[in-house]
């Protein structure tokens, strides 16, 4: 079951989404934010098995 988020992020931060959904040829916003949370995810967890 999908699960909604609201997004509340600077005008700084949502530019940086938006960019990022024009380079990664995101077709939603929504995918440009789950592509990069799990991104953020993936690094965290890389981060934490190399300590």
């Amino acid at each position: 079951m999908a699960k909604k988020l609201i997004l509340d992020a600077e005008e700084k931060l949502w530019n940086e989404v938006l960019k990022y959904k024009i380079d990664s040829k995101a077709k939603t916003n929504n995918d440009a934010v789950i592509d990069l949370i799990k991104k953020g995810l993936k690094k965290k967890h890389t981060s934490i098995n190399e300590h």
